[in-house]
């Protein structure tokens, strides 16, 4: 092993370092220390890992796990073993730390792990530890039966929205906050919240006591961030005791589209282990006290937190639910027995935290000095001083940048003008009996005045409704119609009158209220985007007085009233947050009567049936999982000359949603079977003798023809305002593109190296791609997990994930399968061995009838396959367009197991030694230099190396990819499976790739320069970038 460090030092100068390198350097810094045992290709593929999830487990991998794995793309995870964790525990390309690992060698890296003891929660300290050793920037932490259904796109990293709570209490009611009170469960409190404060809770916060300010300094993100749980949450033992159901699940559902809660100075709530997102500056704060039980540890530690955040100006948040919870079994006595400190004195533990001061000038003495002042309290043991200063030690071993004090805690944008009042609205409880549910006449009236849809209960959540409202009567008006179907309103006014106690005091109703706001769209809407709604879609009327005669008219005589007004199409505006540049506006065109425009638009958009066609009509955007790197995204023309219809379409579609200029200029030009998708790119008919030519893989060109295609662009009208070329299938077919100086995006949907069937042309493309980023004109990306190791294999690049979605080609396709057929794919045939097992499945006896899918279908839309119960997959590739077609249709997928594809070599193309490219020309190619990143050699099929390459292809890395093990096992699966569900989930995870693919293209977007000049000549091009040979 030290041989290997000492053979990888030599290569390091041959290593071009830039930003989009993988930082190779920091094996260097590796000595006699390092642990022969220590996997050193996973641990060195972590190092370039910014974002870590971190848990504990004594069981197998759960699915929890599994999926936390699968489908956070952009998160590494890291599992702490302990002595109950079973010796098998693996999964997947995760970080186990086992237990022998731990004793034997991070013992002796971590002075913690000498007072830590075994069967303890404090074990997960480890994984912070190694993650920091790792270069960590954000720690999510989470349990291994709770699991994000978000992505982790809710929490924050950069900019920051939501509401803070200000109401004007004495400091001793305003001490505590439930902000499981706030998201809609008032009569719900988390683990750790003092009983003596749960009984006014209601009232408190619903009723007498209202207001928020806007968190204005979006720009100063809170530093832990508590996301809340769906389902089982943390709740504790005296609250499942008496008011869980006997065998039957917690189901609590929190309000998931209410602002985020921001804590303001002197206020406290329990924070969690399960579901909690922690900055860089906030890692000092993960450290659990030792001598207190397993139901205590993280809430001191969270109210400790809280208190000390106060020294750097930090802040804490709640935000909206985005996991869910099914609780591993355990004893709610033992709970209770173990909670009972917090039943009895977490009130005076807080308040003694509350009044405690710090004069040091360094956060790591103010954390010592608090520790030793809650010793002297009473509320921890002495053993907590040690400990905690092995803490600090290990920080500062690992390099640990401590925040600097900044007492002067952060003032919110006060404007004493504007008053906001924020009424939560409560949810139900599935497995709870509840006799605070909305009012039945509520529900008995609102069709008798606007018959929006058959269905009584049907609400529109996914809009805010905003409008401006003068008098009392308008209000209530406004809360018997429009606020019926819209939950989510902003109301704004100059009508003081309107916060009465009758009004707030309504089971029903408004969601903010604006006081003192001037009756504008600007200051109205502004301040509507700054509370931080979840949705992303608004309805404003500017003024409500010019329909509510109407409305009121319609309450009296219940039938709809005459017009009133000539200026409802001014009135009434919808818009929404665009995703890249600005906001999308429309209106309401003209009719007879005011209420049935309303009622006719309300039916025909925001009915459910129909919400998805009208969200397309006006390119609206149903995910609500949009990243913050997606705002104020400049506007680029890119140069798409691909021959593969998947990524050529895929591509310019994603491209057009996020307000780009996609140009295709392939040979292919509209031909394809999306060819209505294409409609919104412009298609170039403006093609170089080299594109004409490049139909094939062969790769043979040379440097005239480079020259030439250079020539033909210099002077094409098309190419003049191209700030970006992006090549992915094949990927080096951007070689020629390389003397124009545009920014290249290489972007393989194949192996990168398809074309170049020589090692002198091989090599000739990683020498010219390095050269390329020394002048900052490359970007690498994949369109797949298996080619972007691939790629990084033999290059060491690290790459944006621009991950085949298809969402935006696809259409509105729903999973309704009333077809008896279960098909059997891909489409474009099959793998080694397909044959013989497709035979033998098919005269397997079951119930189930299996047809080959283009036995059923000659040509097909996705619609169609839609309506078949689920897809057998044999694969022949590493990466295949008709996989990303029939995952984005949500259509259940089974796929032989890893180890029935190594049996029969199922998958062959796989590298471009396949016949299909290459055939064995390159098989005796020399290990890479990079390989430290991974064990195996993608070129080698040893079974070995074959599963563990295998173990990248999107079957095995998309979650909700049903596995078989053979026949007899997948018609098992198919009888008790839940395909319904496993589509649902399909659905969701659809929209954490989409997040992850936008999130990626707008940070890439953001990176290219508007201005680039085709330079002179093609020799003083190649002079520039230091080229001597293109080919």
């Amino acid at each position: 092993m030290f041989d290997f460090y000492e053979k990888i030092k030599l290569t390091f100068e041959e290593i071009v370092l830039s930003q989009n390198l993988f930082l190779l350097k920091h094996i260097t810094e590796y000595n006699s220390e390092l642990d022969p045992k220590d996997s050193y290709f996973d641990r060195n593929r972590y190092r370039n890992c910014k974002k870590y999830v971190i848990l504990t487990s004594i069981n197998n991998p759960t699915d929890q796990v599994k999926y936390i794995n699968d489908a956070l793309v952009d998160w590494c995870l890291i599992v702490v073993g302990d002595t109950k964790t079973p010796k098998n525990f693996s999964y997947k390309h995760l970080v186990y730390l086992d237990f022998d690992y731990q004793v034997e060698y991070l013992s002796k890296k971590y002075s913690i792990l000498s007072k830590i003891p075994t069967k303890s929660y404090v074990r997960k300290m480890i994984g912070y530890l190694y993650a920091i050793d790792l270069g960590a920037e954000f720690i999510y932490e989470t349990d291994d039966d709770n699991a994000p259904d978000d992505g982790l796109f809710n929490f924050r990293f950069k900019k920051f929205l939501g509401l803070e709570f200000n109401c004007k209490l004495d400091s001793d009611d305003n001490l505590f906050i439930n902000p499981y009170s706030y998201f809609g469960q008032p009569t719900v409190w988390p683990r750790g919240y003092p009983l003596e404060r749960i009984s006014n809770e209601y009232k408190k916060h619903l009723y007498e006591c209202n207001e928020y300010s806007v968190y204005m300094n979006s720009e100063k993100v809170p530093l832990i961030q508590q996301g809340l749980v769906n389902g089982d949450p943390d709740v504790d033992a005296i609250y499942r005791l008496t008011r869980k159901f006997y065998k039957k699940r917690l189901n609590i559902k929190f309000d998931e589209n209410a602002p985020a809660l921001i804590l303001n100075q002197n206020q406290y709530a329990p924070i969690n282990s399960q579901n909690t997102f922690f900055h860089y500056d906030a890692f000092w704060s993960l450290i659990f006290p030792l001598n207190v039980t397993f139901r205590e540890v993280d809430i001191l530690r969270g109210y400790m937190s809280i208190r000390l955040l106060q020294e750097i100006n930090g802040r804490v948040a709640f935000i909206r639910p985005n996991a869910f919870q099914i609780r591993n079994s355990h004893s709610y006595h033992k709970d209770y027995l173990e909670e009972q400190r917090l039943y009895i004195s977490i009130e005076s533990f807080v308040k003694d935290l509350n009044e405690w001061r710090c004069d040091a000038k360094k956060l790591e003495i103010c954390l010592i000095e608090c520790i030793k002042y809650m010793v002297n309290k009473g509320h921890l043991t002495k053993i907590e001083i040690e400990f905690y200063q092995k803490w600090i030690n290990d920080l500062n071993k690992l390099g640990y940048k401590w925040p600097k004090i900044e007492r002067k805690f952060l003032n919110l944008e006060k404007n004493d003008s504007l008053r906001i009042f924020y009424k939560s609205i409560e949810q139900t409880q599935s497995s709870i009996s509840n006799d605070n549910q909305p009012s039945l006449r509520i529900l008995k009236t609102k069709n008798s005045i606007c018959p929006l849809t058959s269905d009584q209960n049907y609400k529109i959540d996914n809009i805010v409704l905003i409008t401006y409202i003068d008098s009392i009567d308008e209000f209530r008006t406004f809360r018997h119609t429009l606020n019926l179907k819209f939950p989510y309103t902003v109301i704004c006014t100059k009508n003081k009158d309107i916060v009465s106690h009758d009004f707030l005091n309504e089971n029903y109703g408004y969601t903010i209220l604006l006081i003192n706001t001037s009756e504008s769209f600007s200051n109205c809407i502004d301040t509507s985007l700054k509370i931080g709604f979840k949705q992303q879609s608004f309805i404003f009327f500017k003024n409500f007085r010019n329909i509510a005669p109407t409305f009121m008219k319609t309450i009296e005589f219940n039938s709809i009233g005459s017009k009133e007004n000539n200026d409802f199409e001014e009135n009434f505006l919808f818009f929404r947050k665009n995703i890249g540049n600005g906001l999308r506006m429309g209106k309401i065109e003209k009719n007879n009567n005011d209420l049935q425009i309303l009622c006719q638009f309300l039916n025909e958009t925001f009915e459910q049936s129909n919400l998805d066609k009208a969200i397309k009509n006006l390119k609206w955007h149903s995910n609500d999982l949009v990243s913050e790197s997606c705002e104020n995204v400049p506007i680029r023309t890119i140069w798409i000359p691909d021959l593969h219809d998947g990524p050529r379409v895929d591509i310019s579609t994603t491209l057009v949603f996020l307000g780009q200029n996609p140009i295709l200029a392939g040979h292919k030009k509209d031909n394809s079977p999306y060819r209505e998708a294409l409609k919104w790119s412009k298609i170039s008919n403006q093609l170089s003798s080299y594109i004409i030519k490049y139909t094939g893989l062969s790769g043979k060109f040379s440097d005239f023809d480079a020259k030439d295609n250079f020539e033909f662009y210099k002077s094409s009208s098309d190419f003049q305002s191209v700030n970006l070329i992006i090549c992915s299938f094949p990927a080096s077919l951007c070689d020629c593109f390389i003397p124009l100086n545009k920014t290249i995006i290489f972007n393989p949907a194949h192996r990168y190296n398809l074309g170049k069937c020589s090692q002198e042309k091989w090599s000739k493309l990683n020498e010219n791609y390095n050269k390329l980023y020394k002048r900052n004109k490359l970007i690498t990306s994949g369109m797949s997990q298996y080619d972007l190791e691939y790629h990084k294999y033999f290059t060491g690049y690290e790459s944006y994930r621009l991950f085949a979605y298809g969402g935006y080609y696809a259409g509105d396709v729903k999973y309704d399968p009333f077809k008896g057929e279960i098909l059997i794919g891909p489409s474009n045939g099959f793998g080694k061995g397909g044959s013989e097992l497709i035979q033998s499945l098919t005269s397997f006896p079951s119930e189930f009838k299996f047809k080959k899918l283009r036995e059923v279908y000659p040509s097909y839309s996705l619609s169609q396959l839609a309506n078949h119960r689920a897809i057998i997959l044999f694969p022949y590739a590493a990466m295949s367009y008709s996989m990303v077609d029939f995952y984005i249709s949500n259509i259940p997928l089974f796929i032989p197991s890893i180890e029935i594809v190594n049996k029969y070599k199922m998958v062959f193309d796989k590298n471009i030694n396949s016949s299909l490219y290459c055939g064995n020309k390159l098989r005796d190619i020399e290990s890479s230099k990079y390989s430290l990143y991974h064990g195996h050699s993608p070129s080698d099929d040893s079974d070995e190396s074959y599963k563990y390459w295998m173990s990248y292809a999107d079957y095995y890395v998309w979650p909700h990819v049903t596995v078989f093990d053979s026949i007899e096992d997948l018609i098992e699966k198919l009888r008790n499976l839940n395909l319904k569900g496993i589509s649902d989930k399909m659905k969701k995870y659809n929209q954490i790739k989409e997040a992850v693919l936008l999130d990626n293209w707008c940070n890439i977007l953001k990176r290219v320069d508007q201005i680039q000049p085709i330079p002179e000549s093609f020799e003083k091009s190649l002079e520039y970038f230091d080229i001597k040979k293109l080919f």
